[in-house]
């Protein structure tokens, strides 16, 4: 699948399967979910980038239904703790009676996170949504569109660059009174 090849050029820290306590609906289950992500960036203090996959099943044929869930790839300028990041959705989503809700783990590229999140992308039940990717898949053209655009890009690229992490594609270099960025692009 393409989009596979192509959203693993994000450097993803975790993989996540985040459940519900109890029956949700779908547009309550993105509102869950967008305010689970807003808290995190508050608590971090930088954008998180995600890639989720939304998945329901209904029963048939012998199979058991899987109620609405979703799974998810995380991403930050900072380090991100999956027993920090599991703990914040269980706020929002519910603690389960023998601790479920939610199933983070540090993401491991042999494992085909980014195709498990997608696995439904073609399905009528199944749905998928994404924020910042632009913080790593940004084309290098992209920088000439607009200064809110480069602003965003170089700030992520300097919190980056702060909390010491490598910038896959992009490069800051600081000049005295005045900061640069260029977008690398990686083949």
């Amino acid at each position: 699948m393409a989009y596979a090849h192509w959203f693993g050029k994000v450097p993803w820290q975790l993989f996540g399967t985040l459940t519900f306590v109890w029956s949700v609906s779908d547009p309550q289950a993105v509102k869950v979910f967008d305010a689970f992500i807003n808290l995190i960036e508050r608590s971090l203090r930088c954008p998180i980038t995600y890639l989720r996959g939304d998945e329901i099943r209904f029963s048939g044929c012998g199979k058991p239904a899987a109620p609405r869930h979703f799974h998810v790839l995380l991403a930050a300028a900072v380090p991100l703790d999956s027993k920090f990041i599991a703990k914040a959705w269980m706020r929002m989503a519910g603690f389960g009676a023998n601790g479920e809700g939610a199933k983070v783990d540090a993401y491991d590229p042999k494992k085909n996170g980014i195709g498990y999140c997608l696995k439904l992308i073609f399905q009528p039940d199944g749905d998928w949504a994404f924020k910042n990717l632009d913080f790593y898949l940004c084309p290098p053209e992209a920088m000439n569109r607009n200064r809110r655009q480069r602003r965003r890009l170089l700030r992520n690229a300097q919190r980056m660059f702060s909390a010491g992490q490598s910038t896959p594609h992009s490069d800051v270099s600081r000049t005295p009174g005045k900061p640069s960025f260029n977008l690398v692009v990686q083949s």
